[in-house]
Formats: structure tokens, C-alpha cells, sequence
């Protein structure tokens, strides 16, 4: 994370003495505030926020997995157990020159992580899937059995309620499995992790056992997004099959 990140945020969120209340989860940072008309949506933006909304006083901006480290770091600056201050200079969007090309993206292959059926990501019951905030991907509404890995590569990122994991492929994709909607409430029950961080895995590897049954009972939905989080700007994901798949099957999707 930037030095300056935190102040520069504080800043876009009015300065200290805008904000009432922090919190976070696993995607987003929570802020209550006094005045929501001082907070700067497009300097958050400008500062890595994936997508920047408002519910009544509390502006939520969208951090992924950084979410949880960066409100950390507020609560260390607005109660003084960090107290050097940054000046908040808003970042010139970033222009492709004349001539350059886009990133290069890696073809590899991505298969279907559970058996169920393979959706469109604007399925998913929560903007900040459907409207694509965190990145483009796929959907599944899994019917029974493990999530599984769709990629070859490397656990990255293993959250402690356990409803979600990341994954570093081999061709640099970074792959985050959601598992349902609303399922960070649950605090873990109904999930039992089958990898480590830093453990290597196949595509098709069980990587977290879900009982079915208690999230279709505790949960608004258990339609699973699986967001590529760094793909380059301008990529995007469709889907080259359909309907009901088996865990494993491929192709599935084409990255452009």
C-alpha cells in the first residue's frame, strides 16, 4: 500500500472531521459521515476505489481485498496513533498514448468450479458483481459438490470467514471466488477450507467445501461470481457455453 494512500483517502472523504464512523468488510470500506455532499467520489476513484456508492450518511468505496488494511490504517491516523499528515492531490486519469497497445492477455484455460449452471456475472443478486465494480467474470449457480479452482496457479488470499478465496493463475490472472451473496454474515459456518495461502492448485482442485443447504437457508442467494480482479483495462469476459455444466468442463469463457 502507498504511504500517502490513507491520508489522501481521509482527505477524499472530507478530512477527519467528516467522518463519524469506519467500517469494512472484505470488499468495501464503510464510512459514516457528517456531510456526505464533502466527499470527493471521483478522487476516491482516482485512488484505486473500483466503484464508489452511498447508502443514507454511509459512503461506501469499493478497495477489494485492501478494504480491511485500509481501514485499519484510518482508525490509526483518526485516533492519533498516526498523526504525520499527507496534503491530498488528486491523481490525472492515466490516457493510453498514441500507438500503445493494450496489455497483452495470457490464454489459459479456465473450467467450470462446480457442477451447476454457468451464468452471465450481471445474474449475480449485488451491484457489486453485477455492475462489474471489482472486475469482469462469470457466474455459477451451483447445484451440489465442492468449489473447485478454475485456474492453475497459487492461493493468494484465503479471507477468515471463509466465503471467499483468490487465486494467482499462472498466466497472472488474479481469480476471486465469491461464494454467494451476503455469505460474509455467516462468519465462516458452512464453509470448510481444503487449501492454505501459498498453496499451489490445479484447475479442477477442491478448494472449499460448502454445505448447500444451510447457505440457501441463511443467505439471500447462493449464485457464485468469479471476478478476474487485474485484468486490463478495457478487457472483457463472455461466456462461449452455457446452461448446466460439470465441474471440470471447459472451454466456458473468452477473455478479450
Amino acid at each position: 500500500m502507498e504511504e500517502g494512500l490513507p491520508y489522501n483517502i481521509i482527505a477524499a472523504y472530507g478530512g477527519k472531521k467528516n467522518i463519524k464512523h469506519l467500517d469494512a468488510c472484505n470488499t468495501r470500506l464503510r464510512v459514516e459521515v457528517y456531510d456526505k455532499f464533502e466527499v470527493k467520489k471521483e478522487y476516491l476513484k482516482q485512488l484505486g476505489a473500483a466503484g464508489v456508492f452511498e447508502v443514507a450518511n454511509n459512503v461506501q468505496a469499493i478497495f477489494g481485498i485492501s478494504s480491511i488494511a485500509i481501514k485499519n490504517q484510518l482508525e490509526d491516523i483518526l485516533t492519533g496513533r498516526q498523526s504525520v499528515e499527507f496534503s491530498f492531490e488528486p491523481i490525472p486519469p492515466k490516457e493510453m498514448a498514441h500507438g500503445e497497445q493494450r496489455e497483452r492477455i495470457i490464454s489459459e484455460d479456465i473450467v467450470m468450479p462446480v457442477y451447476g449452471e454457468l451464468l452471465d456475472i450481471t445474474f449475480v443478486p449485488d451491484p457489486l458483481f453485477s455492475e462489474k465494480m471489482m472486475g469482469d467474470g462469470f457466474a455459477v449457480l451451483p447445484y451440489e459438490g465442492h468449489i473447485s479452482s478454475p485456474v492453475y496457479g497459487r492461493v493468494y488470499n484465503v479471507f477468515p470467514s471463509k466465503h471467499a478465496i483468490g487465486i494467482k493463475s499462472d498466466g497472472g490472472k488474479e481469480v476471486l471466488i465469491h461464494i454467494g451473496v451476503n455469505t460474509v454474515k455467516l462468519k465462516g459456518f458452512g464453509f470448510n477450507l481444503l487449501v492454505e495461502l501459498g498453496e499451489r492448485v490445479y484447475a479442477g482442485q477442491p478448494v472449499v467445501e460448502v454445505d448447500w443447504e444451510y447457505l440457501r437457508e441463511n443467505v439471500p442467494s447462493i449464485l457464485t461470481p468469479i471476478v478476474f480482479t487485474n485484468l486490463p483495462q478495457g478487457s472483457t469476459v463472455t461466456l462461449i457455453n452455457s446452461g448446466v455444466l460439470k465441474m471440470g468442463d471447459k472451454p466456458i469463457i473468452e477473455i478479450q
